[in-house]
């Protein structure tokens, strides 16, 4: 695919931006290297970059965490011994219990909204009262989290439920494999008090690998809805996500830079965006 802008017509671009800023002191403008276009958020990746942190958001925190810690991970508050639970639809699962530590096991287990194909979870409560709950999951293949796309093999580590949080706090890094493709989320950090909706209306991730960007990028939510999405240099694109019509989104060239391009888009053209994300 050609690239919306090249070297040149980047420092073109640049160029006019910069005297279009006026007098009143002086501009340091940014050397265009390789190494920074590499890094950049251009007009041409603004809506992927923002599609490609919503699916991080929305696998990170309502499809695994939510999903496992309401449907499968409370089960060691009343499976205390090791043994085999059938889940609740079909199949089962096998619990190896050492002291404060819960091992378990997935066999074509579905759990009304979860199906785990296969692999692993442990669950470490040792340090519950300081540090919260300790998850690590290992392999485990979930079925059918959407229509569109394979069953999902996921490995990560949490801590989950750290005391005096204000409400539930979960931080962590999570990989997850289909089709052929990788994408790694890490320092994911959910924290403070819950939206009506009941997800976390503070989140952050680092999306570390996506086969939608070729760049790292740092997804932050506040107040539930104002998402603002960062490459390394500090370029950024922000939008209002709890937006009831169509969608404004801001391209800064720096973490506190005014904002250079603004472009509405609506939203039939942010949900094709997440699709193509997903898959």
């Amino acid at each position: 695919m050609t690239p919306l802008f090249n070297r040149a017509s980047l420092a073109a671009l640049f160029a006019t931006l910069l005297c279009a800023c006026g007098g009143g002191g002086s501009t340091q403008s940014l050397e265009l290297t390789p190494s920074r276009e590499e890094k950049l958020i251009t007009q041409g990746q603004m809506l992927a970059s923002l599609a490609v942190a919503l699916v991080a958001d929305d696998y990170s925190q309502t499809l695994i965490l939510q999903l496992f810690r309401n449907q499968v991970m409370d089960l060691y508050q009343t499976q205390t011994v090791s043994g085999s639970y059938p889940c609740k639809v079909s199949g089962r699962l096998e619990l190896i219990r050492e002291g404060p530590i819960w091992r378990y096991s997935a066999h074509d287990c579905h759990n009304i909204n979860i199906q785990l194909a296969s692999g692993s979870w442990t669950l470490d409560t040792s340090q519950a009262a300081s540090m919260g709950l300790q998850l690590q999951i290992k392999q485990l293949v979930f079925r059918k989290f959407y229509s569109d796309i394979p069953d999902i093999m996921a490995d990560g580590s949490f801590s989950i439920d750290k005391p005096n949080a204000g409400g539930l706090e979960q931080q962590g890094r999570l990989s997850l494999s289909y089709g052929g493709e990788t994408r790694v989320y890490e320092q994911i950090a959910l924290s403070g008090p819950a939206s009506s909706a009941g997800s976390q209306e503070e989140r952050r991730l680092q999306v570390a690998r996506s086969p939608g960007t070729p760049l790292p990028l740092t997804m932050q939510l506040r107040k539930g809805r104002l998402m603002t999405v960062s490459a390394a240099d500090g370029s950024n694109v922000s939008t209002d996500i709890g937006s009831t019509g169509d969608y404004v989104l801001e391209l800064r060239h720096s973490a506190q830079g005014p904002v250079v391009l603004s472009r509405q888009i609506n939203r039939k053209d942010l949900q094709l965006a997440i699709a193509k994300a997903r898959l």
